[in-house]
């Protein structure tokens, strides 16, 4: 991976030394929905102009033996999300991006690919939101934010609305917590007189 990474189509790889292809088919058939490898296996593609980089599976034929190994995997569905996204086939997209978005909110990784996929298929407030998020959550990479500026889809308001959203969160949950712990703390019982002893 680190191969590619750098630029390269070709290097050792853990099938060998040869393409980087059979590095990424070496993993997803082992782990077929490892995040990674989809992602890099779609780039590879795309890289390459070619359905089938360097002599491999289609590549939609990874996501469908992805969805019938793992097929309650949201990673899976942001996945092949991207993979679509970037063909053109937008409203396919768009249904497994929406479906993978409630699963994915606690995973700053999913959710900048969540916001790729959506960047790609051009909806662009989706994406937005999902970049906050995932910074929010402590995602370091900066680069889903800088594409949506460079082309002028960065919205300020929508950012002061969710920086006010998150705040009063933060805010509300000393007391949430607080609240939490006196309804779970045991309340002292009243007995009837009768039940009362030396009475």
């Amino acid at each position: 991976m680190r191969t590619f990474l750098s630029g390269q189509v070709r290097g050792k790889n853990r099938a060998g030394t040869g393409e980087v292809a059979g590095g990424f088919q070496y993993t997803l058939n082992a782990f077929p929905n490892h995040p990674a490898a989809l992602s890099l296996m779609e780039q590879l593609g795309r890289r390459l102009k070619s359905e089938e980089p360097q002599g491999t599976l289609p590549l939609e034929c990874w996501y469908v033996r992805a969805f019938k190994l793992v097929p309650d995997d949201p990673v899976v569905w942001v996945m092949y999300g991207v993979y679509l996204a970037h063909r053109g086939r937008v409203d396919e997209a768009i249904r497994q991006l929406d479906r993978a978005t409630p699963a994915v909110q606690d995973s700053p990784a999913l959710l900048h690919q969540l916001g790729l996929g959506y960047l790609a298929a051009k909806q662009y407030e989706k994406a937005q939101l999902a970049a906050m998020r995932a910074g929010s959550l402590g995602f370091q990479l900066t680069s889903l934010p800088q594409q949506l500026k460079s082309i002028g889809r960065w919205d300020n308001a929508l950012e002061a609305t969710f920086a006010s959203d998150l705040r009063a969160k933060v805010q509300a949950a000393p007391a949430a917590s607080a609240n939490s712990a006196q309804a779970s703390a045991p309340q002292a019982v009243s007995l009837p007189a009768s039940a009362r002893v030396g009475r």
